[in-house]
């Protein structure tokens, strides 16, 4: 079940582009998700597609497997959202993931809620703190 709060504080998320910013006019998910992660340079690790979106997790730096960052495909709105956390932040302002600590989030953070129902994302990027 989808949940807000965790071991890694609240989850955030924000808008990383539509296919019309990158230019991804057509194609399946498969080959949206290749176009998406060749623009920005990351390299697709694992994706959970389902009916209405994709949960994917991707490494930034090529040689380096704790260099991963977690992303929402909207399939209805053609959205790519990225999901990060308040806590564990490094010095230069990365928030990098081993595969292993992707799928323990997956579990803890229920984020495959959020690839099921991607309307549920707007709410991560409006959360007001208390």
């Amino acid at each position: 079940m989808a949940t807000t709060t965790g071991s890694r504080g609240r989850l955030r998320g924000q808008v990383s582009g539509s296919c019309d910013d990158y230019g991804i006019d057509e194609g399946n998910v498969s080959i949206i998700i290749r176009t998406f992660m060749a623009l920005r340079t990351d390299t697709p690790v694992h994706w959970i597609d389902m009916v209405a979106g994709v949960l994917l997790f991707a490494q930034v730096q090529p040689h380096n497997p704790d260099s991963g960052v977690i992303y929402v495909y909207d399939k209805r709105t053609r959205v790519f959202w990225g999901l990060n956390f308040d806590e564990g932040w490094d010095s230069n302002g990365n928030q990098f993931l081993g595969l292993k600590q992707f799928e323990a989030l997956v579990e803890e953070y229920g984020l495959t809620d959020y690839a099921a129902r991607p309307s549920l994302l707007a709410s991560l990027a409006n959360f007001n703190q208390a």
